[in-house]
């Protein structure tokens, strides 16, 4: 969807703007204040995002400006899961991505794109620090979030235990290599076959 303005005209008191969206034009600023910020397009999640913020149980960015089709969000510590340095972690990986799928269903919510990407973790606590990207969220059922994290897991180069472990970590049942692929192919339909696995991610 072609936005109506581009979003450097519409905060022209940001800085250091990076483009840093890969299915969509995301940006990742500076306020004035030097605080980190992404901008991306309004996809109508605002009103969840703060009721998220106002129950307390999922972490998820606040919504700092709406202007003209466009939303600036506040950034979440931590570092997605996919990244490298949980891939050398996986037991803790696995423990922050059963956390994050718990936690939606305390706060009775789907998110839709429960990809490892999505999930945010703080390495210093090995705990659950932010879930991003909310343009899915209520649009499916909490198996496609178990899907797409299950999923995601080998995509992203982890060894299968980690998947199971997070079947486990969540509540999921029953907890076997075949309930792995069932789900994995559920995501897969939904959401189409990824044509190669991703690189390590720069730093």
């Amino acid at each position: 969807m072609l936005q109506a303005r581009d979003p450097r005209d519409l905060w022209p008191e940001l800085v250091g703007w990076v483009d840093v969206g890969s299915n969509e034009p995301v940006h990742r600023v500076r306020t004035p204040a030097g605080d980190l910020g992404y901008v991306r397009p309004d996809d109508g999640s605002a009103p969840l995002l703060e009721q998220l913020r106002t129950q307390g149980i999922v972490p998820a960015p606040t919504v700092l400006d709406i202007r003209d089709g466009w939303l600036l969000l506040g950034a979440l510590p931590g570092i997605p899961l996919h990244d490298p340095l949980w891939r050398a972690r996986p037991r803790e990986a696995a423990a922050i991505a059963g956390d994050a799928l718990l936690r939606l269903i305390e706060a009775d919510v789907s998110h839709g794109d429960m990809c490892l990407p999505n999930i945010l973790g703080d390495p210093d606590t090995a705990t659950l620090s932010g879930i991003v990207d909310w343009r899915y969220a209520g649009q499916f059922d909490h198996e496609i979030d178990v899907a797409s994290t299950v999923w995601s897991c080998d995509y992203n180069g982890y060894p299968p235990k980690v998947a199971l472990a997070i079947l486990k970590g969540c509540g999921w049942k029953p907890v076997s290599d075949a309930e792995v692929a069932r789900l994995s192919a559920v995501w897969t339909e939904l959401a189409g076959q990824a044509e190669s696995p991703p690189r390590d991610i720069p730093k």
